[in-house]
């Protein structure tokens, strides 16, 4: 099993002070908390790789404003924008990253040879 697990992305810069909005990975409630270390890829050149989350501000269910230790510009913030959030799987539920059929629906579907298939609409 692997240690990481990506739990959101970086979505967009929030102020000057090297805050972010963060968003959830597909299908997965917002699990970021102040104090999880968090490993950003893929990495970035002369920006941080790994740090800590300083603080959480819920925006709603999915997303949230959050701020890390070692980011305190938008000039250090902008680089990692796209970025995901890797956290250790000892720090959260696992159930919680158990694979509920839910989590799937929507995703497209491609065949290495032929494209798209279709969409994921439910799994029996």
């Amino acid at each position: 099993m692997r240690a990481w697990a990506n739990v959101a992305t970086l979505a967009k810069t929030r102020n000057l002070d090297g805050g972010f909005v963060v968003k959830s990975a597909a299908g997965l409630p917002f699990l970021l908390e102040e104090g999880m270390e968090v490993a950003f890829v893929p990495p970035r050149e002369d920006a941080v790789r790994r740090t800590h989350v300083e603080s959480v501000y819920l925006l709603d269910e999915k997303s949230a404003e959050v701020h890390f230790a070692d980011i305190s510009s938008i000039e250090q913030a902008r680089p990692l924008v796209g970025c995901s959030c890797l956290v250790r799987r000892s720090s959260i539920d696992e159930a919680v990253l158990d694979a509920a059929p839910e989590r799937w629906e929507g995703w497209d579907v491609f065949d290495v040879n032929h494209g798209l298939v279709g969409t994921l609409e439910g799994i029996v």
